[in-house]
């Protein structure tokens, strides 16, 4: 499924460079490879694409008629993640919180267990150090905690594409994004095998910024000397956010 997603993004980009429609047809074919793995990644890139174009159109009508797609493509998304709940779990998404809830999945109240999702979706997921007898998720440890260290020059980088219109990386960053809060709002934040397959473009916009750094002709110094502060801060916050999620 990583492996289609990718292929999704470098389809989407030759044909943005050449213009050559075989790379839209290889695009759509693996587009449509990902409806066997998980339907919704479909939506998610097309809504990503959707929202960069609305991002980088100036056009006043185009922006209207592109806010009016967005608006009927999450309607239509939301109609169709409603209907897959009940085709294949026989309920709603408000009874699919009730049975997390019961299963206790839901701790400490369900906006507690919200804000737990949301710091996962946005840094983590946190990584489990210490194995249990159920499973042996100190496996991912390594590869986790460098995500959630990778996380911070991310933020810095989706800041730094915004503020300087790095529109190429549009598209990766919005697919991020509800790839995310998608995950947040079905309380799967802290789901490892189904926040993995936007890893790898963390990744891509976090090198990016920080590949920026050394030069000073990309950053002015006081931007670059908030950069190191808040990477050096933000490493020790999160290495004892590490220690205390596993202490516990």
């Amino acid at each position: 499924m990583i492996f289609l997603i990718i292929h999704v993004f470098l389809h989407y980009y030759h044909f943005i460079f050449t213009r050559h429609t075989k790379h839209l047809l290889y695009l759509f074919l693996f587009l449509l490879s990902l409806l066997f793995f998980r339907p919704a990644v479909v939506f998610l890139f097309t809504g990503a694409i959707i929202i960069s174009y609305l991002f980088n159109n100036k056009n006043k009508w185009a922006q209207t008629f592109i806010v009016i797609l967005l608006v009927l493509f999450l309607f239509i998304g939301s109609a169709l993640l409603e209907s897959v709940v009940n085709r294949f779990l026989g309920r709603g998404v408000s009874d699919m919180i009730e049975s997390k809830e019961a299963s206790g999945m839901v701790k400490g109240g369900l906006l507690f267990t919200y804000m737990v999702n949301v710091t996962a979706g946005l840094f983590g997921p946190l990584p489990t150090v210490l194995p249990n007898v159920k499973t042996m998720l100190s496996f991912f440890a390594p590869g986790l905690i460098y995500k959630i260290f990778i996380s911070i020059p991310f933020w810095l980088g989706v800041f730094y594409a915004l503020r300087h219109k790095l529109k190429l990386l549009y598209p990766v960053i919005f697919f991020i994004l509800l790839e995310t809060f998608s995950l947040v709002f079905i309380l799967e934040g802290l789901e490892l095998r189904k926040s993995i397959i936007h890893f790898p473009f963390i990744y891509i916009i976090a090198f990016k910024y920080l590949s920026l750094i050394p030069g000073s002709h990309f950053l002015d110094y006081k931007f670059k000397r908030f950069t190191v502060t808040a990477l050096n801060l933000s490493f020790f916050i999160l290495f004892t956010v590490i220690i205390f999620w596993n202490y516990r």
